[in-house]
């Protein structure tokens, strides 16, 4: 992965990062709208979040992304239970 800083007037820094990690990133990030989920996550990220957090993700399956090698196991937050209503 590289990256560009740029200065631009008014005391704005504009960044351009480009790689294998972007294009995998993104791939995952339009992967949203197929699964219908707002979040998904690659199994690295799963595996570096706190042990505590593992517990709340499921498995949503292997997807092949295009532009990276191999499919991906990608995961999801646990849905919330609904509260009972009496």
């Amino acid at each position: 992965m590289s990256s560009t800083a740029i200065s631009v007037p008014s005391d704005r820094l504009d960044f351009t990062v480009i790689g294998p990690a972007v294009n995998e990133v993104s791939r995952i990030a339009s992967m949203c709208r197929f699964v219908d989920r707002s979040v998904i996550m690659s199994s690295q990220f799963v595996a570096a979040a706190p042990p505590t957090r593992n517990s709340e993700v499921v498995s949503i399956g292997r997807y092949a992304l295009r532009g990276v090698k191999r499919a991906q196991e990608l995961f999801t937050l646990m849905p919330l239970e609904a509260p009972a209503v009496e």
